[in-house]
């Protein structure tokens, strides 16, 4: 009886240790796939400001040309009492060789992450005395961890070399011309630097994805002589994970002092997904993924009392490893996942779209309008506002879409614009392509699609979706003030597609032709193709059936054609 009580016990607990196995694995899959696939810190611009003026400054993006030779990126968290000195010293430091260089140009971006004490005040007394043009704040708001500082601040900075440094001052700002002769030296070595004078005038070491690590390595054999046991225990333990996570080739990779070029920066702080202490590894492991050189070099460090490392960080550290490990090495970053992933999400949306035609008095033109404009990446189709534009024409669609473009507008913000944006591309071609009485309905809508046009946003590939955005806005706010320019603008797409009058037909029935394009397209237009860089040429085919296909050719040879400047809006969408 004491055997099958010990038994079962012994089969109780092995059910429940292989639970919490399941679990842990399925919240590292779970979390790993959501950081990759998180680009929050590219969509979210930051905003400098000036304390003198009050006025905002234009923000820099990673993606633009370099304004100045380097910058200095500080992350600071509850850091009033060691951050002046630092600041103090690194200023000094910075003034110096200015004067004695004069095309010697700088920047310092101290990143406030979240701090709760006079951090904030710190860092804005040092932009009033030394300009915003030379030391610049970043707020976060709240605590995101130092891996998502540094990774803010790189992302928002002007220089040729981006250094990140704590802000304990550790060690010394003048070993950066360590790390920045090594660079250098890397570079002319690569490129062969001086064989020529055309190379010698085409060199710039902003080009050149060099990463040099600042390194206590050399310090290890007198930090074990004066460490308790118990931490140079963790601190061995902590080496051989990182061995097994990021393999060999950098034997610091803790070390808060590493330079980057600009070219370095853009490949590795768009791609970063950790976000506190081991951020650090995961840069070592991507200059390895894409290849980028990396130099390891002995730098002065002495311990300041104060640091935010502590036992409880250990369980954080070893915690983001796993997710890095799991993140690169599975088949998450695979095609066929990602095959998979769209396939079955286009079967079950393609499912709730039927389940609403059948069940709800969803039109299909509505359908369509809600796709046209969703927040996906993906452009609206040429064909698909055509459509649209032609069921504008019927009574009961024509309100049904007005609502949802009035939807989209208001719930413009910086963070999910996409969706208002493709709003926008339909409305301007329903301005000048639809019933005429659309201007009349979003003349309350002119504040939203001018605050649009304040919209600042580069892309990850370099694309300047900002001036997209503005350009159109200013467009789209001109037919509805301008009357004049709004009927010209009909009257020159009247030209083009041989007529366009008044609101058109009130009658309740409509076209057979219409009808039957909304059967076809609103089954369709989720068989996306495999690359949207080629969706519009690949999928056009796919849009209507074959008894259908001569009939919208001849059609849309008649009504609403998409013109030049909407087409470069769909062109551009593609080629970005």
């Amino acid at each position: 009886m004491e055997f099958v009580i010990v038994w079962t016990m012994v089969e109780l607990l092995f059910a429940l240790i292989l639970i919490v196995a399941l679990g842990f694995v399925s919240a590292v899959f779970f979390e790993a796939y959501r950081r990759k696939n998180n680009h929050a810190h590219v969509e979210a611009p930051a905003i400098f400001e000036d304390p003198k003026s009050l006025k905002q400054v234009r923000c820099p993006s990673i993606f633009d040309p370099a304004e100045k030779y380097i910058s200095l990126i500080v992350p600071a968290f509850n850091e009033e009492l060691r951050l002046p000195g630092a600041l103090e010293e690194t200023m000094n430091y910075l003034q110096q060789r200015a004067t004695k260089d004069k095309s010697f140009s700088y920047e310092v971006v101290i990143v406030d992450d979240g701090s709760v004490d006079e951090t904030k005040r710190v860092a804005f007394e040092f932009v009033k005395k030394y300009s915003v043009d030379n030391v610049r704040v970043i707020l976060l708001g709240k605590n995101h961890g130092k891996g998502e500082a540094i990774r803010k601040g790189m992302l928002h900075s002007r220089g040729e070399l981006l250094l990140m440094m704590d802000a304990d001052g550790a060690t010394k700002v003048k070993d950066a011309e360590k790390l920045e002769n090594q660079i250098h030296a890397a570079a002319k070595e690569e490129f062969k630097f001086g064989d020529s004078p055309a190379s010698n005038s085409s060199f710039r070491i902003s080009d050149i994805p060099i990463a040099a690590f600042g390194s206590r390595a050399h310090l290890e054999e007198k930090a074990l002589a004066t460490r308790k046991w118990h931490r140079n225990f963790l601190m061995k333990g902590f080496h051989l994970v990182v061995l097994l996570a990021a393999g060999p080739g950098i034997r610091d990779t803790q070390c808060g002092f590493k330079m980057f070029t600009r070219a370095a920066a853009r490949k590795l702080f768009t791609n970063i997904r950790l976000n506190r202490w081991c951020f650090d590894v995961e840069l070592v492991y991507l200059c390895k993924w894409f290849r980028i050189r990396m130099i390891e070099i002995s730098v002065n460090w002495s311990e300041i009392p104060g640091s935010k490392v502590n036992l409880l960080s250990i369980p954080n550290m070893l915690w983001e490893l796993v997710l890095m490990s799991v993140g690169y090495r599975t088949a998450m970053s695979s095609p066929l996942f990602y095959e998979l992933k769209k396939q079955a999400s286009s079967f079950l949306k393609e499912k709730i779209k039927t389940a609403r035609l059948a069940l709800t008095d969803v039109t299909p033109a509505q359908l369509i309008t809600e796709e046209a404009t969703n927040g996906n990446p993906w452009p609206p189709e040429t064909r698909t506002i055509g459509v649209i534009s032609r069921a504008a024409f019927e009574v009961d669609d024509y309100w049904r879409i007005v609502e949802i473009l009035h939807k989209r507008l208001l719930s413009f913000n910086r963070k999910n614009w996409r969706g208002s944006y493709k709003a926008l591309i339909l409305l301007e071609h329903l301005l000048s392509h639809g019933p005429l009485r659309i201007a009349e309905e979003f003349e309350g809508d002119k504040d939203i699609i001018k605050e649009m046009g304040r919209f600042q946003y580069i892309d990850e590939k370099g694309f300047n979706w900002g001036l997209s955005v503005r350009k159109l806005s200013e467009r789209v706010v001109k037919l509805v003030e301008d009357e004049a320019f709004f009927r010209e603008e009909r009257a020159r797409a009247r030209n083009l597609t041989r007529g366009i009058e008044g609101f058109g037909s009130f009658s309740l029935q409509r076209s057979s032709f219409i009808d039957s394009s909304f059967k076809e397209l609103s089954f369709k237009t989720y068989e996306r193709c495999n690359s949207h860089h080629n969706e519009h040429q690949s999928c056009k085919n796919q849009v209507f059936g074959s008894n259908e296909k001569n009939i919208m050719e001849e059609e849309m040879k008649k009504p609403q054609q998409i013109d030049g400047y909407q087409e470069h809006h769909l062109k551009t969408w593609h080629e970005s």
